[in-house]
């Protein structure tokens, strides 16, 4: 352990106290003053200096002097100084200073305030305030210094209990997992319920589970009731299905005797007679389109060649315009911009042409006269500048005048190109259009009016059969009638008992639901009942966990035993912080059992961290009998009314 030795500490106009320096020894200090003195400021001082804060973690409170009236003094310097041995004989000096910032903007006298500047120095080096910290954070733990340094500011000076058990949990809770599965083999089917989740992912999962397995048997009777009140009492399929056999073989019948009595040995020879009539128009039919198209097929084979013969022509006149089209557009573009460049040379000429010389005749740099002649060859070199320029402009001019006159002789005879190609564009469409319209030449052959004959006489003979076959049927329509009435009831039943069969169908459909609901049920049951069962584990091993790590903090701890958690009635924890001596609460201690144990603690802490710092010692007058560990420098603050703020025995 290394022990941290305050060989002295000065303060300068620090909040009340103007100037002060304390040294104690190897084992420490008493100061001694009245209330409001000043000692409580040595120990706030001391922790400033380490690292910019006050005993909560504020950063900017207020470390000036105040006047009467509350308000900051202006013009001071709080500064605070110490020095320590480190160990090894070594020692360090550390000094922070914080002071006003006052400065005059510019076209006034009086100074204005900008701010505070805070110095830093390290064995009297000026430092930055980042080399401060990091030299600090070397020295010592900078995050348990309010602790170090306070007796009483772990158990009254901390925002809450959950401030002090991140501290307990942070640098004696080294208590993973694996230990409680190793302290208690009873978890071990737990260890394997678990997989890759740990104990609070699982139990949240157990505890999802059984709300939707509590949630689904709420409703899994209902739709149980639900499915079997859609039950119905019906006969067996067996004797339905023989019931519907029975009644399609009467079904058969009547279909049988209602063909046969409208199909009478007239009606079928006439019918027999409307086929063959009607196919013969069909064969008829067939004959005349193919001699059409035999006839035909010399004009359409030439009709179709004269049609291609037209429709080329019409696509290379096409092509011809719309190249014309295309290379005359090209053209206009290079004319335009011919036209343009023209222009732009021209209005560059003139401009070219305006400009005069200007040459003065004193030297820019000795401010005298030229010589004459020097002024002149001045002239004739820009004289001769100016004429090579025009001359350049001009020869650029005239090639884009020659251009412009070749692209409009062009552009003139791709229009007469254009007129040409769409005349005969014209003429090749109307020519192909008149070729499309053409028809075939009509058939007059000797053949055709023989088809025609022959087709006039069938259709006769078919009317004819048509008018007979209506004649026979008028007898045998009142007996057809009776029978349809006869199978259109025995239909019905037949659909009545079809209908049955889909009821037992959709029973049998409904009763294997039933089934699957109610297996659902129970295995949804034992699913409910195993998700109880892991919580519970999680819940005792939990229970186990906080047990195991309250017992292993306090192992730390000789006197002083700390109760982390409170089971509830609901099976769960709370989480608390709350320290004991022997079984008394910390809050009913007397003011020197608060004491001691606020001591053991700090010294618990400091052994952990391996630094021992100088304690303060608050309210030490009133706690004679008190264990102080030899490891550790106390600076006793002990309350003397009517003194001034000083140390005992100097």
């Amino acid at each position: 352990m290394r022990n941290i030795r305050l060989i002295s500490l000065e303060l300068e106009q620090f909040r009340g106290i103007k100037q002060f320096k304390l040294n104690p020894n190897s084992d420490g200090a008493t100061v001694t003053g009245a209330n409001g003195s000043g000692k409580s400021t040595l120990m706030a001082a001391f922790l400033w200096l380490l690292i910019g804060k006050d005993s909560q973690g504020r950063e900017n409170y207020n470390i000036f002097p105040l006047d009467y009236n509350g308000q900051r003094i202006s013009g001071c310097h709080p500064t605070v100084t110490a020095v320590l041995d480190i160990g090894d004989e070594q020692t360090v000096t550390l000094k922070r200073c914080i002071s006003e910032v006052w400065s005059k903007r510019k076209g006034t006298c009086e100074s204005e305030y900008k701010g505070d500047a805070t110095k830093f120095t390290v064995n009297e080096v000026p430092v930055s305030a980042t080399e401060y910290a990091s030299r600090v954070t070397e020295l010592f733990p900078a995050a348990l210094l309010p602790l170090l340094l306070n007796v009483a500011w772990f158990s009254e000076q901390t925002k809450d209990y959950k401030e002090r058990r991140r501290l307990l949990m942070e640098q004696f809770g080294d208590l993973s997992q694996e230990d409680v599965f190793s302290a208690y083999p009873k978890f071990s089917k737990l260890k394997t319920m678990l997989g890759n989740h740990s104990i609070d992912e699982y139990a949240r999962i157990c505890t999802e589970r059984r709300k939707r397995y509590k949630d689904a048997l709420a409703v899994l009777p209902a739709r149980i009731d639900e499915n079997r009140k859609q039950l119905h009492n019906l006969p067996s399929a067996d004797s339905i299905h023989s019931e519907r056999s029975a009644l399609n073989v009467e079904i058969a019948k009547l279909r049988y005797d209602i063909d046969h009595i409208t199909e009478t040995n007239a009606r079928k020879v006439l019918e027999k007679e409307r086929e063959d009539i009607e196919r013969d128009l069909a064969v008829l039919s067939s004959k005349r389109r193919t001699f059409e198209v035999e006839a035909n097929a010399e004009w359409v084979q030439q009709h179709t060649k004269h049609l291609q013969e037209a429709a080329a022509v019409k696509q290379h006149a096409q092509e011809c315009l719309s190249e014309y089209q295309m290379h005359l557009h090209e053209i206009t573009l290079k004319y335009n911009a011919s036209i343009h460049q023209r222009d732009t040379l021209r209005e560059e000429w003139s401009k070219k042409n305006t400009e005069q010389a200007v040459i003065t005749n004193i030297c820019p740099t000795c401010g005298q006269a030229l010589p004459e002649e020097v002024v002149e060859q001045s002239f004739e070199n820009f004289n001769l500048a100016k004429s090579a320029a025009l001359e350049e402009i001009a020869a650029r001019g005239r090639l884009a005048s020659e251009d412009v006159a070749r692209y409009s002789e062009e552009m003139e005879c791709l229009r007469q190109h254009i007129e040409t190609s769409a005349a005969a564009l014209q003429e090749a469409d109307e020519m192909y259009q008149v070729i499309q319209a053409e028809l075939p030449p009509a058939i007059k052959y000797d053949i055709v009016e023989q088809l025609d004959a022959e087709e006039s006489e069938l259709r006769n003979k078919l009317q004819k059969v048509i008018d007979a076959l209506t004649d026979c049927s008028q007898a045998a329509e009142k007996q057809v009638c009776d029978l349809k009435k006869q199978l259109n009831a025995h239909l019905e039943q037949a659909d009545h008992l079809t209908r049955q069969l889909a009821e037992i169908d959709h029973n049998q459909l409904l009763q294997k639901r039933v089934a699957d609901l109610e297996k659902e049920q129970r295995e949804t049951l034992t699913a409910l009942e195993e998700s109880e069962y892991g919580l519970s584990m999680c819940q005792e091993f939990t229970l186990a966990s906080v047990n195991m790590l309250t017992e292993h903090i306090n192992t730390h701890f000789t006197g002083v035993r700390f109760k982390l958690f409170e089971p509830q009635k609901n099976g769960g924890i709370r989480e608390i912080c709350e320290a004991s001596v022997d079984g008394v609460p910390y809050g009913t201690l007397n003011t020197a059992a608060k004491m001691q144990a606020n001591m053991e603690i700090v010294q618990a802490f400091s052994r952990l961290a391996g630094i021992s710092m100088p304690l303060f010692l608050d309210n030490r007058e009133s706690v004679t009998n008190l264990v102080l560990p030899d490891e550790m420098q106390i600076i006793n603050l002990v309350v003397e009314p009517g003194l001034p703020l000083g140390v005992k025995g100097e």
